[in-house]
C-alpha cells in the first residue's frame, strides 16, 4: 500500500524511496516514481495498467512530468511548513482500500479485515472483522486477496 498507486485494482504506479539516515534522522531521501503512461502490454505482469488502457490515448511524458513535479513540490511545502496533519489526512483520503472490507492474508491464514489506516512508521493498520483485533504489518507481511 505504501509504495503502489492502484486504479481498479491495477498497479499503474511504482514509488521507491531510500532514506540515508544520520543517527535518529533522515539525512537525504531518494525517491523513484515509476508511472505507466502509454504501455499497453505488460507481460507477465497481470495486475499493471497504464494511463493509455485506463482512457483510449496518448500521453505526451514531458507534460506529465511537469504535472507530476508541481504536484510533488506543492506537497514538499506542506512538509516543510510541518502540516503534517494535513499531509495525513490527505494520505488516509487517498489510501487504497481504507475503511473498507475485504479479504486478506497473513502468516498463511485468510481473514476478513479493514484497514484502519497507517501508523507514523507507515505500517498498515489493519481490524480483523470476526476477532474484532488489530494488527500492524509491515510491507509484505499481508497481502490482499479480493473485495467483498
Amino acid at each position: 500500500w505504501a509504495n503502489d498507486i492502484v486504479f481498479d485494482n491495477k498497479k499503474i504506479v511504482g514509488v521507491l524511496i531510500e532514506n540515508s539516515l544520520s543517527g535518529n534522522k533522515i539525512k537525504k531521501s531518494v525517491i523513484g516514481i515509476g508511472l505507466n503512461v502509454n504501455q499497453t502490454s505488460f507481460e507477465g505482469l497481470p495486475d499493471a495498467v497504464s494511463l493509455k488502457q485506463i482512457t483510449g490515448r496518448n500521453f505526451q511524458i514531458e507534460k506529465i512530468m511537469s504535472d507530476i513535479v508541481k504536484e510533488i513540490q506543492k506537497n514538499y511545502i506542506l512538509l516543510k511548513t510541518r502540516k503534517f496533519t494535513e499531509i495525513d489526512k490527505l494520505y488516509h483520503e487517498n489510501l487504497y482500500l481504507y475503511n473498507e472490507k475485504h479479504r486478506f492474508k497473513t502468516s498463511g491464514k485468510i481473514f476478513e479485515g479493514t484497514i484502519c489506516g497507517t501508523d507514523t512508521f507507515g505500517k498498515l493498520i489493519v481490524k480483523n472483522n470476526n476477532s474484532k483485533e488489530i494488527k500492524k504489518y509491515s510491507i509484505k507481511e499481508i497481502e490482499f486477496l479480493e473485495s467483498l
